[in-house]
């Protein structure tokens, strides 16, 4: 019996041509709209170690795109094509979306219950009905024809037909069409779609679709290439195989070599074991890091710069959280403060620090809601030398959904937002169970609580300076509404903005991503220290996105094995349950509630569909015999270079280091104690 094959028939099959389709509607629908969808794309934050990478600067072409690829374009699509075509089309689109989203992720669960199960049979109805309505009423609005891609290519294969018949002395094909591109519609009715249906009963028999993806497999094509180019091309087979047993034998000897060095991970920095500055490992001083040095500006910011190195050893797997220990980045308080003086972020911060630390030291477990201790038990408070250290990463272990330890690596020059659990006090039932955070640095502090019976030696207690997202509570998200949940950034005057964690409380690092439909910000004449420096603005809303990854999503769901169950409000419109859509049941008519776009038609279907099928098989041999005669990689290669002329270094990139949680990208999982979702 066959199994499914979910990276071919979904990533590379409906989702491809879905997205290939939406791309050629925002074409029809002029206005930029394809512009304004890659610079979005372009803007949406990059979160984990590679869960979602930073896209192109032209996502729509879809250049030499993996499956992962496709994956990171669904996964951040909502937030992308929001508001970019007219409203009633948008909203289709944004629930066609959000469905697939949703399916996508059920799908692709490593740990599945009868729950998962049933939603995931219930999501396969409702994409069906929304594939049907989306090409009913949208994609009938529109004249949709070829992409420049694949107008370019349906020439080239022309020209290399007409060749072919020029040399054997025959004449050539007679052209099916004019010149000029081919009007294009979408075709549902294919069997990638058709095989949607089968997953449930296929989990079910054989279990969960990773114990069968055929992605290993496809994932041995860049190793093969590598260890190709590195042969004489004569015996290539005998050199690769020798170059693999050799790349075993030293691989298993550094792995050795590693496990005999490894340093013993430090817990937490409540039980501190401070290493000596003398002792701790300082990276080779190179002229690029020395010119950083003497170029860095005077006034303390709360984060460290790539030139200012920390070290960070491996984070142990009962850790909750991990801090570094130096203490080589200080400053102190009230100097720093007077530099930043009219800055909002300041406004009140040793009252708040020392409100925040008194509640950490005589209630351990609770934080505190920072409005419980007198100005005179504040000033029994003593942070030692008025002294701040500032660190450059914090780590966070995690039980995932599946019971396996995961791990995130907060930076706050990059992933810098965080998740945790809302206020138990709060008598709200209808609260979001979760509050959201920017970090804006990571400290600790040397205290002495200056009470009778108090301990005389100084405690050093770590904590998150933050900047506050609140809920929108004017827009409504979850999985009935199918709208990822808004937040919006806690106004400057209001005294709850920027505040202080134990990253203790900290659940993982959370994607949001900006809600580019809504704009920025006005912009102010002063920069603070919550901002980059080139920085004057801020998005008005961010969206939660829950897709990002499966752990993330089965903290929204619910029902995940390893997590702490959460209730999302009902009122919210993110109960589990799904609604049965019996609104589709009598869908309008496009011509009833949809008015078609100006200048566009309903396009005529044609043979064109058929006459594809007909040469599907030999088009795809000659593409392929194109792309290997001119060097370029399939598109479908999962190990295909993202890359292409037009993309741009990310600023950020060049910035991340072994303390930056990136040191473990070339490490197998057995290596670091976790496995990427």
């Amino acid at each position: 019996m066959l199994v499914v094959d979910f990276m071919h028939e979904f990533e590379l099959g409906v989702w491809k041509a879905i997205f290939t389709h939406l791309i050629r509607i925002l074409m029809a629908h002029g206005d930029d709209a394809v512009q304004s969808l890659n610079e979005r794309y372009r803007l949406v934050p990059t979160f984990g170690k590679a869960t979602i990478r930073r896209f192109s600067n032209n996502a729509s072409a879809m250049k030499k795109l993996a499956a992962r690829n496709f994956e990171d374009l669904l996964q951040c699509a909502l937030p992308v094509f929001e508001e970019l075509l007219p409203d009633a089309h948008n909203t289709i689109i944004l629930d066609l979306l959000f469905t697939l989203a949703y399916w996508h992720a059920l799908a692709k669960l490593r740990l599945h219950t009868d729950f998962t199960l049933d939603q995931l049979q219930a999501v396969t109805t409702m994409l069906g009905r929304q594939l049907r309505y989306f090409t009913r009423v949208t994609c009938a609005a529109f004249t949709t024809k070829e992409l420049p891609r694949e107008e370019a290519a349906r020439g080239r294969r022309t020209a290399k037909k007409a060749a072919a018949a020029s040399a054997a002395g025959t004449a050539p094909p007679k052209s099916r069409g004019t010149g000029g591109s081919k009007i294009k519609v979408f075709n549902m009715e294919t069997y990638k779609g058709h095989s949607l249906g089968d997953y449930v009963r296929t989990i079910r028999f054989f279990g969960t679709v990773d114990s069968y993806s055929t992605q290993p497999g496809e994932l041995e094509h860049r190793r093969v290439k590598r260890y190709y180019a590195r042969t004489n091309k004569n015996d290539a087979v005998g050199q690769m195989t020798q170059l693999e047993r050799r790349e075993s034998a030293l691989l298993k000897i550094s792995r050795e070599k590693l496990e005999a060095e490894r340093i013993p991970p430090i817990s937490t920095l409540e039980n501190p074991v401070v290493v000596p500055a003398a002792e701790q490992p300082v990276p080779p001083t190179t002229g690029k890091r020395k010119r950083k040095l003497r170029t860095a500006p005077k006034k303390v910011q709360p984060t460290l710069d790539f030139a200012e190195s920390e070290s960070l050893p491996y984070t142990a797997p009962d850790a909750h959280f991990h801090i570094s220990q130096s203490r080589n980045f200080h400053c102190n308080i009230p100097t720093w403060l007077s530099q930043n003086e009219g800055d909002p972020a300041v406004i009140d911060f040793l009252p708040k620090l020392r409100e925040h630390l008194l509640g950490r030291l005589l209630h351990p477990t609770w934080s505190g809601n920072g409005r419980e201790f007198t100005p005179e038990e504040h000033a029994k408070l003593l942070i030692v030398n008025d002294t701040l250290y500032r660190h450059k990463v914090l780590r966070i272990n995690y039980t995932s959904y599946d019971v396996r330890r995961g791990q995130d690596s907060m930076n706050p020059r990059t992933h810098a937002d965080i998740m945790m659990l809302a206020p138990e006090d709060d008598t709200n039932s209808d609260s979001h169970p979760f509050t959201y955070a920017r970090v804006i640095g990571v400290f600790h502090v040397d205290v002495r609580h200056n009470v009778l019976g108090a301990s005389t030696s100084a405690v050093p207690i770590s904590f998150l300076w933050v900047r506050r997202f609140r809920l929108d509570h004017t827009f409504k998200g979850g999985f009935k509404r199918k709208r990822l949940h808004r937040v919006e950034f806690i106004p400057n005057s209001d005294p709850t903005a920027y505040g202080f964690v134990d990253p203790d409380e900290v659940i993982r690092g959370a994607h949001l991503v900006p809600a580019f439909a809504h704009g920025p910000t006005e912009p102010v004449s002063y920069t603070s220290l919550a901002r980059r420096k080139d920085e004057f603005d801020d998005w008005l809303y961010h969206y939660v996105n829950f897709f990002v990854d499966r752990d993330m999503f089965m903290r929204y769901l619910g029902g995940g094995v390893g997590h702490y169950q959460v209730q999302v409000p009902d009122n919210e419109g993110s109960d589990t349950e799904l609604q049965d859509d019996e609104e589709s049941e009598g869908e309008p008519e496009p011509d009833e509630d949809v008015l078609p776009v100006a200048g566009s038609a309903v396009p005529p279907v044609g043979d064109d569909d058929q006459e594809e099928e007909e040469e599907e098989e030999p088009r795809a041999a000659e593409e392929e015999e194109e792309i290997l005669s001119s060097g370029e990689e399939d598109e479908g290669d999962p190990w295909a270079d993202d890359s292409d002329e037009e993309q741009e270094e990310d600023p950020d990139s060049d910035n991340l280091g072994p303390e930056d949680g990136e040191d473990l990208e070339n490490l197998a999982p057995a290596d670091f104690g976790y496995d990427d979702l």
